[in-house]
């Protein structure tokens, strides 16, 4: 019914009345013809019409309207056409009364239309607060770090994960303190990381590392997503902390070196130890001397020590053990393998395994392989916190030119020039165990390797 008056009822009113309007021109007594008042009821006319569009939706309040106009149009021609009667002032009467009930009726229904829609929207209000509070609550529990920023690269909010992931409260991170967690290499990166997103351009996930208040550092991965709320943008960020999975990654990638270098000593030192024998064997020969018949053996025996003390590193790389160790007893130990007067002074323990004798090997091999020493003196001592190993022989020493080159991959020099590996393999080794290595010049001659190592 509300269609059907929806549809047809409205126009046909609106016609009828000004149908009506115009018909009742033709009957007027032109004596009585006042243009003020034809232009007065047709303004009435004109906002009549316009109450029918605005009510139509309303029934009620139409149906008052149209009663209403039907009165208005008995008095306009009972105006127009004759003098009052009693019959016609009566009529128009109740007809303007069920008019006003009508409206009155209508306005009602308004009213509590108006009161559902308050109440819907209320309900809407609070559904839509308690999604807001549901999705804070989840946010907050998330397990994963998250924060919020704005469109002026303030952050609105950060979630209990993120503080634990930093060791900041929130409010140390809300009042500027993030900028303190990411290292300084990394703050222009993470400025046009967020001037893109906010420009709505395509940002994929990266690498971050952040510092904790306690001064440790975490690798996070970075992802992001850009919203509106009231207008503004803001986006949520998440970060996931891969700092085990990186380290893990990492430990790998060094293991894999490692295990090269590992391969390359293995051809490398067992290479130097069966040349010293075959030339031990070429001087007995020649000279029949019993006495190199037990370097022969010292050299053979080096080799197959070599070799497994290789294994022994290999695996202590694979599971990542490391114990402590007594510096002057692996130098005494590698140094029985040579034909050469050794002297090792001092003492002092360090945190290593089984490659600090690959490091003394490769050592001992280059000042007799390209030093031509005619002995070695090894001395360790401790300063403060460090252990300081100097190896040093009194052979042709090393140029200044190449000081700065020889524990290059590759790299040899002199008579009798090798591998390139030794001295290579070498400084890995002790920068695995977080130490340095360079050479000095011995005086009145030769070189020294000096070796700083941790000490306990």
């Amino acid at each position: 019914m509300h269609q059907v008056g929806k549809t047809f009822l409205f126009p046909i009113i609106w016609i009828l009345v000004a149908l009506v309007w115009l018909m009742s021109f033709p009957l007027h007594d032109t004596s009585r013809w006042d243009l003020n008042d034809i232009a007065i009821e047709s303004c009435i006319l004109i906002v009549i019409i316009s109450a029918f569009y605005i009510t139509r939706k309303i029934p009620a309040l139409s149906f008052g309207l149209g009663v209403l106009v039907i009165g208005w149009l008995i008095n306009v021609l009972d105006e127009f056409t004759s003098e009052p009667d009693f019959i016609s002032t009566t009529l128009e009467g109740l007809i303007i009364i069920a008019g006003f009930s009508l409206l009155f009726f209508g306005f009602f229904k308004l009213i509590n239309a108006f009161g559902d829609e308050l109440r819907t929207l209320s309900l809407k209000y609070g559904e839509s607060k308690e999604e807001m509070e549901w999705f804070k609550m989840l946010v907050e529990n998330s397990p994963i770090p998250q924060v919020v920023y704005d469109e002026n690269r303030k952050f609105a909010y950060v979630n209990t994960a993120f503080e634990e992931l930093t060791g900041y409260k929130k409010h140390e991170l809300l009042n500027g303190v993030f900028w303190e967690i990411v290292e300084d290499s990394e703050k222009d990166k993470v400025r046009e990381v967020i001037k893109r997103r906010m420009a709505q351009q395509k940002v994929e996930p990266y690498l971050l590392k952040i510092k904790r208040k306690d001064g440790t550092n975490r690798i996070v991965q970075v992802h992001g997503v850009l919203g509106v709320f009231k207008g503004k943008k803001y986006a949520l960020i998440s970060f996931v902390d891969i700092t085990e999975i990186e380290n893990e990654r990492r430990r790998n990638l060094e293991l894999s070196k490692m295990l090269s270098i590992i391969n390359r000593s293995l051809r490398h030192d067992v290479m130097n130890a069966l040349a010293s024998a075959f030339m031990y064997m070429d001087l007995y020969k020649e000279t029949r001397d019993e006495s190199l018949c037990e370097k022969v053996r010292n050299s053979i025996e080096r080799a197959v020590n070599i070799v497994r003390d290789l294994k022994d590193f290999e695996l202590a790389i694979e599971k990542g053990e490391m114990k402590v160790l007594s510096v002057k007893s692996v130098a005494e130990e590698v140094a029985k393998g040579f034909n050469l007067r050794i002297i090792v002074e001092g003492d002092c323990n360090v945190f290593a395994d089984k490659g600090l004798k690959i490091v003394f090997e490769n050592l001992f091999q280059n000042a007799i392989q390209h030093g031509k020493t005619d002995r070695i003196e090894v001395k360790i001592r401790r300063l403060e916190d460090n252990c300081e190993i100097r190896v040093a022989d009194f052979g042709k020493g090393v140029p200044d030119e190449i000081k700065g080159k020889i524990f290059e991959e590759g790299f040899s020099y002199g008579e009798g020039t090798g591998t390139g590996l030794g001295l290579f393999i070498t400084k890995k080794i002790v920068e695995r165990y977080g130490g340095r290595i360079w050479v000095e010049d011995n005086k009145p001659k030769g070189a020294v390797f000096v070796v700083v190592l941790k000490a306990l």
